[in-house]
This record gives C-alpha cells, sequence and structure tokens, in this order.
C-alpha cells in the first residue's frame, strides 16, 4: 500500500453521467495479470490496484476532466455532455473501511456541502469561466462573472450548469452553455448557517496573506 497526498481531484467525464459515477470509477479496482513484484521468490503475480480516501479535507476541489485529446483530430475537444452533481455528498462509500479516526473509536467526517461552482461557456479553442458562489448553508447562489456580480436561483448554478448531450450551440464564443469546470465541496460540520466557520481554528490553517486580505477595512 502506498499513501498520496492531493490537492484537488482530478475525474473523468467521459462515459460518465454523474459526480458519483466519476468517482466509483475513480476508486475501482483493477486486475493486473503478471505484475512484476520484483522479488525472486514471487515472480510475476496477479495483482489489484485501486484507491480509497483515508482522510479527506476541510474543502474538497474536484476538477472534471472536460477537455481531452482528440486522436481523430490530433488536438483537445471539449466535452459538453450532461454530468450531474449533488449540492450534498457524503463521500464515506469512498474512503478506506477502516481510518486512522475510526480505529480509535470516531468516524471520519465524510459528508459534504457544495459551496461553489466554476463553469466554462465556450469550446476548446476559446471561451469564458464564470463561478457561482453560496456563501451561506442557505439556498442564496451569486454568479460571478467578471466585474458583474448577480443573485441566481439554486437551479441555475447548479442544475444550470451540468451540462446536455446535443446543446444548442449559442454565445460569443460559439460555444454551448455554460458547463461545471471545478466543484467546491466544504466539509459540513465547518460551515454555521450564517456562513461563518464552525471551527475556531479554521482561521489558523489560512495563510496569512488571505486573512490580512479579508480582514482589510471596507471601501
Amino acid at each position: 500500500q502506498k499513501t498520496q497526498r492531493f490537492c484537488d481531484l482530478q475525474l473523468p467525464v467521459s462515459g460518465c453521467r454523474s459526480l458519483h459515477d466519476s468517482l466509483k470509477r475513480f476508486v475501482a479496482e483493477e486486475t493486473i495479470e503478471g505484475y512484476n513484484t520484483r522479488d525472486p521468490n514471487l515472480g510475476r503475480q496477479t495483482a489489484r490496484r485501486g484507491s480509497r480516501f483515508v482522510q479527506l479535507p476541510p474543502v474538497l476541489l474536484m476538477q472534471l476532466k472536460r477537455f481531452e485529446y482528440d486522436p481523430s483530430t490530433g488536438s483537445l475537444r471539449k466535452l459538453q455532455d450532461r454530468f450531474a452533481f449533488p449540492t450534498s455528498l457524503n463521500m464515506r462509500r469512498f474512503m478506506a473501511r477502516r481510518t486512522a479516526a475510526e480505529a480509535g473509536g470516531v468516524a471520519a467526517p465524510s459528508s459534504y456541502r457544495l459551496h461553489a461552482v466554476l463553469s466554462h461557456v465556450g469550446d476548446s479553442n476559446s471561451g469564458h469561466y464564470v463561478a457561482f458562489v453560496r456563501p451561506t448553508l442557505r439556498n442564496e447562489w451569486y454568479k460571478f462573472d467578471d466585474i458583474r456580480v448577480t443573485r441566481v436561483d439554486e437551479s441555475t448554478a447548479v442544475g444550470g450548469q451540468f451540462g446536455a448531450d446535443g446543446a444548442p450551440r449559442r454565445g460569443w464564443w460559439g460555444g454551448a452553455p455554460e458547463t461545471a469546470y471545478v466543484l467546491t465541496y466544504v466539509r459540513s460540520d465547518l460551515v454555521r448557517p450564517d456562513g461563518g466557520a464552525a471551527d475556531d481554528d479554521l482561521a489558523a490553517r489560512l495563510p496569512p496573506e488571505v486573512l490580512t486580505y479579508f480582514k482589510r477595512p471596507a471601501v
């Protein structure tokens, strides 16, 4: 077994209809026939390889792989296919059976709420990014499009970013409607209903320059 740290998860979109489908593929086991153990006593063996999460971060970033190489054209293409994702996500099924915390009798936190969606409109050659942010636990979403900030409903911020098979081409960049590219999930136990941090030590984990930025006087 080998443990690896990650900053974000890069999840497949091709062949997956939802975030759960993509996560299942991400952790799926594969069988390797004739694996070279590099041990003269064992030789080549049939091995299994897969992934499980041992510990999850306070903020879980998921990059959706909407851009892939197209061998028929020798260039990148954007996947506009429908890809659904939930506002509440439980990662328990994708974690190791017994984590270090559970061994001591405490279950590792695995419940998350969606708080931001970064979307791309356009194709692989050009496009534009917009962000949808929910600052509190209430269903109040805001769209950030350059200097324009507008309030939108959840169906626009979430369901409207799923993409669609055969979506009509429109927009300045000749691309399909906005499609989610990066999802930001925050652990449920770390956010109060007013949007503040439930963990008093959470601020101590942030870089000093970030704290200074958010504590500056309002203009």
